[in-house]
């Protein structure tokens, strides 16, 4: 038993196809032949840290999912993006009109407008954003159940 567990751990790719379609893999001990079925064995799959593994039948696709600061800017950027045009809805602002905005000072407001200020100003037709470090006379809901304070008006 133990030489056919030890057998079955060094399975490679190709023995493992081999089951989930439906064959047998046979092995060899003693002079004897044994037929090993998919089940037989349990097949287990374990993720690479960092990336996200899904399989489906002969497809096996691999993302990484690791998080730098880019990404994270940019995840910011278009959340800050989507709550200003959420704002602009609030208002009816027509979709043409030009805007003006402070926002409350916050490091993740900072690292998306240092990444992306042109592109939040493109998106939501902002003349400017100013940080300050008071409240301002609205809210967005963040991140972590924060608010920041925001004024969007018309220019």
């Amino acid at each position: 038993m133990k030489e056919a567990a030890e057998a079955i751990l060094a399975f490679d790719a190709s023995m493992i196809q081999k089951l989930e379609k439906g064959n047998a893999v046979e092995l060899n001990f003693e002079a004897q032949t044994f037929p090993i079925l998919l089940e037989d064995v349990e097949i287990l799959s374990e993720d690479i840290p960092g990336w996200l593994v899904s399989t489906d039948g002969p497809l096996t696709v691999a993302l990484d999912i690791s998080i730098n600061d880019e990404l994270l800017a940019e995840g910011y950027a278009r959340e800050l993006i989507n709550r200003i045009q959420n704002i602009r809805k609030e208002k009816q602002f027509n979709v043409t009109d030009r805007i003006q905005i402070q926002i409350q000072a916050h490091p993740d407001i900072e690292l998306a407008l240092s990444g992306y200020l042109d592109l939040i100003c493109n998106e939501v037709l902002a003349d400017s954003i100013i940080q300050q470090t008071s409240d301002n006379q609205d809210n967005i809901d963040w991140l972590d159940d924060q608010k920041i304070g925001i004024h969007v008006e018309l220019k």
